[in-house]
């Protein structure tokens, strides 16, 4: 069995038998720091069952606290785990979420510890945090899912077109893909330069408010790029919720998105 290179140590916060819920601290060498995760297990969880795993990014924010709620109302036979940044979130988010910026022959790198290392991110998740999960659990190999919103939302992006197709599904709500002038694109071209198929969905949405922060213009030239490209294998989804901004349109795109990758 491969070792796993990170630390961890697990502090039981509070576990409750009406909701299943517990608490977690772990360390993570990819990445040099500390996240506290949060585990909601399905009503009945049985350790002679494997259940789908839905990750959602954010959890300390609004926005990952309203997920939990409204993932469980659609999708109540899954393990749902959250991610949560301890300290300067703002920071931290774009250390974690945003994919490097500076380009060397074929790699991206950043020079920044605080910036642009969305690969350890990715790294940590793939190397320790999943691994450690399916230790915990009972976990189907099939139908793991990633959902974030913003910056978390240019994440989930970022994975989808990672070659190791960490998981099956993606959402990605109102994502931030203009950071660092839209280079989002160069890691989707890189990926479809080596590869014509992916076996995902991938789910877009923005709020037909989101106009100043460049979210909805970005959200829908993307999925035209993608959709254009007619990757074997991948479900594409796009929607537009009239009458919404950023934040607000959490509540509504999160049960469409597990309505649409679950049916």
């Amino acid at each position: 069995m491969m070792k796993l290179f990170f630390f961890f140590n697990i502090l039981f916060f509070s576990c409750s038998s009406a909701s299943t819920e517990t608490h977690f601290k772990i360390t993570s060498k990819e990445v040099g720091d500390s996240f506290n995760i949060q585990v909601s297990l399905p009503e009945n969880y049985s350790t002679s069952k494997n259940y789908e795993l839905i990750i959602y990014l954010d959890a300390g924010l609004k926005s990952g606290k309203q997920m939990t709620d409204l993932i469980q109302q659609k999708k109540k036979d899954a393990l749902l785990v959250g991610i949560e940044h301890i300290g300067k979130y703002q920071q931290l988010r774009r250390r974690d979420f945003i994919p490097a910026h500076i380009k060397k022959g074929d790699t991206y790198y950043s020079d920044n510890k605080d910036y642009g290392q969305a690969e350890k991110f990715h790294s940590f998740l793939k190397k320790e945090f999943i691994p450690l999960l399916k230790k915990k659990y009972n976990i189907s190999k099939k139908n793991k899912t990633i959902i974030g919103h913003s910056f978390g939302g240019l994440f989930v992006v970022y994975a989808c077109f990672k070659e190791d197709n960490l998981f099956d599904n993606y959402i990605a709500i109102s994502p931030s893909l203009w950071a660092n002038y839209q280079n989002i694109w160069d890691f989707e071209r890189a990926y479809y330069k080596n590869n014509k198929s992916l076996d995902s969905k991938l789910y877009l949405c923005a709020g037909s408010l989101e106009v100043l922060n460049l979210v909805l213009y970005n959200v829908n030239i993307f999925y035209n790029h993608i959709e254009k490209r007619t990757y074997k294998n991948l479900k594409l989804q796009k929607n537009i919720f009239k009458g919404y901004a950023h934040n607000p349109v959490v509540k509504v795109a999160v049960p469409n998105a597990i309505e649409w990758v679950f049916n």
